[in-house]
């Protein structure tokens, strides 16, 4: 079973690098089912924040990034805490707040 799953994430992570500008490295990375969040980068959330706004639900947001719609919502919330400790820039930025995060 395990080399089952490793085969469709070797298969997975193939067509990513051909059909992306991703390098092998990094779709397996992006497929890697024990640490999707690590790969993000702030950008990565800057766009999840946008996509929020334009209407995206968190399970379309999840879709895309391929984790848990809570993990997208979990994601946004700390982002735009720690943007909240380092000063309103990312508030400023993005021009969302926690609330809109919410739902």
């Amino acid at each position: 079973m395990t080399q089952l799953i490793r085969d469709e994430v070797g298969w997975c992570a193939l067509a990513v690098s051909i059909l992306t500008t991703k390098t092998p490295e990094q779709a397996f990375e992006l497929l890697d089912p024990t640490d999707n969040l690590s790969v993000f980068s702030e950008k990565d959330t800057e766009d999840m924040i946008r996509l929020k706004e334009q209407g995206l639900t968190f399970k379309e947001l999840g879709e895309i990034y391929n984790v848990h719609p809570s993990s997208v919502a979990s994601r946004i919330k700390r982002f735009l805490k720690r943007g909240e400790s380092h000063g309103k820039a990312v508030r400023r930025k993005t021009g969302t707040t926690e609330c809109d995060v919410a739902g």
